[in-house]
């Protein structure tokens, strides 16, 4: 079920209006990633969105309540969908859903 947020409550009209506010970042960094013909503004561009996007995913997670475990599941699936594994194993193993390399 997706939680109901109390806009009276002062707690739940923070949490919204940060969570709309990244939304709204994240809606104007993409066309200008998109339009981007420098690799150095395309990769700021891209550093950007990756941050916003992993603090609206922390915001839905803090949501929904959801446990470390049930995030690495997240975060697996999403693996497994999209077929990138870029930066989320290092979430993984943060999370502990993965072993630690030997030596660490």
């Amino acid at each position: 079920p997706v939680p109901k947020l109390d806009l009276k409550k002062p707690a739940d009209k923070a949490r919204h209006d940060k969570l709309v506010g990244l939304v709204d970042k994240m809606l104007g960094l993409m066309p200008k990633l998109r339009a981007a013909t420098a690799d150095s503004e395309k990769a700021t561009l891209q550093n950007a969105v990756t941050a916003t996007g992993q603090q609206i995913d922390q915001l839905v997670y803090e949501l929904y309540n959801l446990t470390p475990e049930e995030i690495a599941l997240s975060v697996a699936a999403e693996l497994v969908r999209t077929r990138r594994g870029v930066s989320r194993p290092a979430e993984l193993l943060r999370l502990g859903a993965l072993p630690s390399p030997r030596g660490t």
